[in-house]
């Protein structure tokens, strides 16, 4: 009987020591960790995490009338503003030498009509001395305009053209 016990004892250490070793050797799966803290008054903060898309309840496009360089912000982001209200200010170099350029653009275009201008007026001076010189002369004037070219005064060709030309310019 004492065999009996000693073999039964054996067995059963050898049967824990499988079921130790099978524990030890395969792998099962792990639960849930958790945090375990004690009981204690204090806020609640909750840590949500979620993807997803965050739109505002109103959206706004701010753009300038001009594209520059930013050199002051009158406001912070989050900041509430109304209509009207200064936002920004822009570098103001771009803008001044457009308005440089565009001066000197009209200040040519001015030029160039005082040229047509006088343009004009001499084509009216050279027609009145055309049609005086026509009327003075005859015959002869009609030959001294044929022989002209219809833009320029009317050229001294010949005595008779000579003394039209003169008569025309004296005052």
């Amino acid at each position: 009987m004492n065999r009996k016990k000693l073999v039964i004892g054996v067995l059963i250490v050898v049967v824990l020591g499988a079921v130790a070793y099978a524990n030890l050797n395969f792998k099962r799966t792990t639960g849930i960790e958790v945090n375990v803290e004690k009981i204690a008054l204090r806020d609640l903060e909750a840590i949500v995490s979620a993807s997803g898309k965050i739109r505002p309840q109103r959206s706004v496009n701010v753009s300038a009338e001009t594209m520059g360089k930013v050199v002051g912000l009158a406001v912070n982001e989050g900041d509430t503003v109304t209509a009207g209200q200064f936002l920004l200010q822009i570098d103001p170099r771009n803008l001044q030498t457009q308005v440089n350029r565009t001066g000197a653009s009209l200040a040519a275009a001015r030029s160039q009509l005082a040229e047509t201008r006088t343009s004009v007026e001499n084509a009216r001076t050279n027609l009145k001395v055309r049609r005086t010189t026509s009327n003075a002369s005859g015959n002869c004037s009609s030959r001294a305009s044929r022989r002209a070219k219809p833009w320029t005064a009317p050229r001294a060709t010949s005595d008779c053209g000579n003394r039209i030309w003169r008569s025309a310019s004296s005052p």
